[in-house]
């Protein structure tokens, strides 16, 4: 069971509103329940069913969550505050997605000139060999591009889920361009969450 992050975000919102407006957690989740949406649906159902004595256990009990949702349920529950933990969740996974969306906005125009240039270059083939041939031409440049991109994404995946157990890794994967500013923000955005959670618990 899976959410994503605008998911995630619609979830803790709504979770923050009922909470504040009065009503229990068990309420509330009985509310999101008969949420048209399936995924919440299911999320709620599942947080609702869960035979355990605190939310953060219920919340820790269901794969969707992460255990930075997980600590800052039980930071909101043991202070009195779960309604402030759940907005403060909400606006995190919100500025992820809108993270996330302006990622996808910036790789859409290197994608088409990639297929653009695909097409470019085996006109050629469909001018002297055929239809047939410029179709091979353009599956096999596009092909070796993706086999490349993939290739590179699993790289970096592997070298990133090692990185957190190596400094060394941890510090070129914060030196490359781009991809360590990106990672020094997110970490930092959590500790403030965190932080911010935890002072207003204390």
């Amino acid at each position: 069971m899976r959410l994503s992050l605008q998911q995630k975000e619609q979830f803790f919102h709504e979770m923050g509103e009922l909470l504040r407006s009065g009503q229990s957690l068990s309420q509330a989740l009985d509310v999101l329940a008969r949420s048209r949406n399936a995924r919440l649906n299911q999320v709620a159902q599942a947080l609702r069913n869960a035979t355990v004595d605190t939310a953060a256990l219920a919340f820790d009990s269901v794969a969707a969550f992460t255990a930075i949702d997980v600590e800052l349920v039980a930071g909101g529950e043991s202070s009195g505050r779960l309604a402030d933990a759940m907005s403060f969740l909400a606006e995190y996974y919100g500025r992820l997605a809108r993270l996330r969306s302006r990622v996808v906005l910036s790789v859409l125009y290197p994608a088409f000139l990639l297929h653009f240039g695909a097409l470019v270059l085996a006109l050629p083939a469909l001018v002297e060999d055929g239809p047939a041939a410029f179709g091979r031409q353009v599956l096999f440049f596009l092909g070796g591009a993706y086999a490349l991109f993939g290739g590179a994404w699993l790289l970096f995946r592997g070298i990133a889920a090692l990185a957190a157990r190596s400094a060394p890794l941890d510090a070129f994967l914060q030196g490359l361009p781009l991809v360590g500013p990106a990672r020094v923000s997110l970490a930092a955005n959590r500790f403030c969450l965190v932080m911010a959670m935890l002072v207003k618990s204390s």
